[in-house]
């Protein structure tokens, strides 16, 4: 059994929430590690990331532009709060606003990826920081691909609330108990030195290259109709109210979850 690091702040932040209920074995692992300050704890590397730069770098022009576009106030930028009565659980907020006492939190994402998905993969990470600030509402900022910032109410009902901090107090017991949260296997870890330059124009290109040649010619074509279906949904869920569970219309379906977020799809699919 690892002997706990006693010079090592312990806590869990809210940006941790959401590795946490990932679902990750690794992730989740590593973060156990990382806590109790194990030696095997891999840290993350964002100094060569492109969407990690470019994302500390939007965050506060989205802000501002966020601020100016609406007229309300944000503030209280990367200051920390702890959670009431689990002093473990602490948040960095991106911006609170005062108006109607809402954590906001800034987040690029690609330009293919699923609002919504995006929006739930978010939620538990949310929830930390509305009760550490104390504040009566949550949202979601996007970057979308570059595009304007624009804002996803986060709803959270109570039994998904009292899921997620169960999770936490059983990962927080693992912690204090010293007791890994899932068994300790370890994926190779590649190092750098190791990485290949794979060019699928040259003389020797890999099996998988027409396959990669199909989805590439593919994700080209369909980034433009992906933007649009974008801000159809974003329309389509700004006209339902918030009493309004589910809509139907013809072979479509528009239904809120136990999070309160809507999902339009398919009848019967």
């Amino acid at each position: 059994m690892p002997e706990l690091d006693p010079t090592r702040e312990r806590r869990i932040t809210a940006s941790q929430v959401s590795t946490l209920l990932s679902g990750d074995h690794y992730r989740i692992q590593n973060l156990w590690l990382r806590i109790i300050g194990d030696e095997r704890y891999v840290p993350d590397d964002f100094s060569s990331s492109w969407a990690a730069r470019y994302g500390l770098h939007v965050e506060p022009l989205a802000l501002d532009f966020h601020q100016e576009a609406t007229g309300m106030e944000l503030v209280e930028r990367g200051e920390q709060f702890f959670h009431p009565s689990r002093p473990f659980v602490s948040a960095t907020l991106d911006a609170f606003r005062p108006v109607d006492s809402t954590v906001v939190d800034v987040k690029c994402v690609h330009c293919l990826r699923d609002i919504d998905e995006a929006t739930a993969f978010y939620v538990p990470q949310m929830l930390v920081q509305l009760e550490c600030r104390q504040a009566l509402n949550a949202a979601l900022l996007f970057v979308k691909g570059g595009a304007e910032p624009f804002e996803v109410p986060v709803y959270i009902d109570a039994d998904f609330r009292a899921a997620v901090w169960q999770k936490i107090d059983e990962f927080w017991h693992c912690v204090e108990s010293l007791t890994p949260p899932v068994p300790l296997l370890f994926p190779r870890i590649v190092a750098p030195s190791e990485w290949r330059f794979v060019d699928l124009d040259g003389d020797d290109p890999p099996n998988w290259s027409p396959q990669m040649r199909e989805l590439l010619a593919e994700w080209d074509t369909t980034r433009e109709t992906a933007h649009a279906h974008e801000r159809v949904k974003i329309e389509i869920k700004s006209l339902i109210s918030d009493h309004i569970g589910e809509v139907v219309c013809g072979c479509y379906s528009i239904k809120r979850d136990r999070r309160n977020a809507l999902t339009v799809r398919m009848r019967g699919g």
